[in-house]
């Protein structure tokens, strides 16, 4: 895990503590007579001193501040690919990020395809209405803290989790259609910190639980 070492702020205090001294000194030689005349210099260096650990503290403030930023920053992705048993039109109904906002930007591929959000039932669910294979994507990217790593209608998300499944709907509509492969991958990703996971089925009409698999991801 990276972890940054505020190093300029650490040498500042011996830095400003010896110029601070030798201002103190300055004061105190320039009051005594007669006046030394190395007093002025000490003066000048003591002044640079302290201003060079001031400086120092600064950049690692603003530094330490860019990279709380960065360490914040979330990448958002969802995507599902839908492929039709045979012609036909279908209604499916899949799960959504418990956080909203991660879902601005939608994305559905062919255009055709009609989607909505459903918030009819117990949790939300995505309702895409298709003829065709179809795809549905969205990302979104934030620096919020406290974003729930969750998605509706699964069982508890966890890396370490097993049986983890998510509720999948699918209802017929016109055709010869009686099976739908949903294939989807939904992540959460910070520097250091991710959160992926998977379903692969084919699923038929009806509602039923399907296998949401966390992929291993590294730590740096």
């Amino acid at each position: 895990m990276y972890v940054y070492s505020p190093f300029l702020t650490i040498a500042a205090v011996p830095t400003a503590f010896a110029g601070g001294v030798l201002v103190v000194r300055h004061l105190i030689e320039s009051r005594r007579p007669p006046p030394r005349r190395d007093t002025r210099h000490m003066l000048a260096v003591g002044v640079v001193l302290v201003s060079l650990a001031m400086a120092g503290v600064a950049y690692d403030v603003i530094r330490w501040s860019q990279i709380d930023y960065e360490w914040n920053r979330l990448e958002f992705s969802y995507r599902v690919d839908l492929t039709l048993d045979s012609p036909g039109e279908v209604t499916v109904l899949l799960p959504l990020p418990t956080t909203r906002v991660l879902f601005a930007n939608v994305v559905v591929d062919p255009g055709s395809s009609a989607w909505s959000f459903d918030e009819s039932g117990d949790e939300p669910v995505l309702e895409l209405s298709l003829a065709s294979n179809a795809s549905v994507a969205a990302s979104f990217v934030t620096h919020q803290r406290n974003i729930d790593i969750d998605l509706t209608r699964t069982s508890p998300l966890s890396l370490g989790g097993h049986n983890i499944t998510a509720r999948v709907s699918m209802v017929a509509l016109a055709g010869n259609t009686t099976r739908v492969h949903v294939e989807a991958e939904v992540s959460w990703v910070r520097p250091c910190e991710s959160y992926i996971f998977r379903l692969d089925a084919w699923i038929t009409v009806g509602e039923a639980a399907y296998p949401l698999i966390a992929v291993p991801t590294g730590v740096c």
